[in-house]
């Protein structure tokens, strides 16, 4: 999910837009942006 929000948010849509689209709350979406592939925050 989280390279779903990745894709999403490079492509130009916003946060909110992202959560959205994908019908999920946006603190999800912004915790996705938070945590890279292993895990751990930047």
């Amino acid at each position: 999910m989280t390279m779903v929000v990745r894709k999403f948010i490079e492509s130009g849509l916003s946060i909110q837009q992202t959560a959205v689209r994908m019908d999920v709350p946006l603190d999800y979406v912004r915790s996705c942006l938070t945590i890279n592939e292993n895990g751990y925050e930047r």
